[in-house]
């Protein structure tokens, strides 16, 4: 099981679900719980109705994805704003 309370990560597929949402939706019970956390291995609703060839295809195809880069650096500003806050903060300090 990963080291995040209350959240588990698919095998087959990666994805990551928090266990509350799932029993809440009716996709899983705290007895299926029970054995998820007794074996480790747990595949998600969208998995786990998969055989073995259809697993493997799933998750050769996740795992190839493309990671998304995240980043902190807003990007929706158009190019000539990119400044203005760095600007405005300079012409704060600059006042008496």
């Amino acid at each position: 099981m990963p080291p995040f309370n209350d959240m588990y990560i698919c095998e087959v597929c990666n994805q990551t679900y928090h266990w509350v949402c799932l029993k809440d939706t009716g996709c899983y019970t705290e007895r299926q719980r029970e054995e998820v956390d007794k074996n480790g291995n747990w595949a998600c609703p969208g998995c786990a109705h998969l055989n073995d060839k259809q697993r493997q295809k799933r998750y050769s195809e996740f795992i190839n994805q493309k990671l998304i880069h995240v980043t902190w650096e807003p990007t929706w500003e158009p190019e000539e704003l990119k400044d203005m806050l760095t600007n405005l903060l300079d012409s704060w300090k600059t006042k008496p």
